[in-house]
């Protein structure tokens, strides 16, 4: 089951950006692991925007280490994913050019929308929590009608958009200088992605969230692990 893919040359003039990337995916991992526990604690993905955001009133403080710990990750993945493309564009340029694409797509879009809306709702739930009367917490609920608008469609496109990233890096690490049952978690995390998100219109669905992130972090910190070996060759 661990046996490594077939071997490819790597190139050793990008040794620290292999190990950028290899330690930036160690870290994303931790990250991921951490926003599991807290996301227990926030409460279920937000396939009732009030309930979401009352659940976010009732915990600020975890919510704002949450929500920072993401946006802080997926910065992280730029390095990360370069480090994949240049280690795996021999296997297939064009696929692993596609693949580089999604990610991209995948971190302006959760950072800028995704990420950033649930921060701003972090800060008005605090003021809701906190309203006298009820025409305050009427405002302040109103005032977050658009974050609460676009994040379940953000969190849709964030799952899909970056499990397609994953499923193409990952089918081609079959082929590069990784573990085989590495790529199969991630194969595995990107299936469970792709179809779990649909979610927010399935809410059945999201059953499949927990085990798609357990396995994208083992897919993490195994790759990152890899990557960090692949830089000390």
């Amino acid at each position: 089951m661990f046996r490594r893919g077939s071997a490819q040359a790597v190139d050793q003039n990008r040794k620290g950006l292999y190990l950028i990337g290899g330690i930036s995916l160690i870290i994303i991992g931790i990250l991921y692991f951490t926003g599991m526990i807290l996301s227990i604690v926030i409460g279920p993905p937000p396939s009732s925007s009030v309930t979401y955001f009352n659940a976010i009133s009732l915990h600020p403080i975890v919510s704002s280490i949450n929500f920072g710990a993401f946006i802080v990750a997926h910065f992280l993945l730029i390095p990360a994913v370069l480090a994949l493309y240049f280690i795996l564009k021999d296997v297939n340029r064009t696929a692993m050019l596609l693949a580089t694409a999604f990610w991209g797509v995948f971190i302006v879009l959760d950072i800028g929308v995704t990420e950033m809306n649930s921060i701003a709702l972090v800060t008005l739930s605090h003021s809701y929590a906190v309203a006298a009367s009820d025409a305050q917490r009427s405002a302040y609920l109103t005032g977050a009608s658009y974050a609460l608008a676009t994040l379940p469609l953000a969190t849709f496109y964030s799952y899909v958009v970056s499990s397609i990233g994953l499923l193409i890096t990952a089918v081609l690490m079959l082929k590069g200088p990784f573990m085989r049952a590495v790529a199969l978690f991630g194969i595995g995390a990107s299936v469970l992605g792709i179809i779990g998100g649909f979610y927010i219109f399935m809410p059945a669905l999201a059953v499949l969230l927990a085990p798609c992130l357990v396995a994208f972090v083992l897919w993490l910190i195994f790759t990152g692990i890899r990557l960090c070996l692949l830089s000390r060759r």
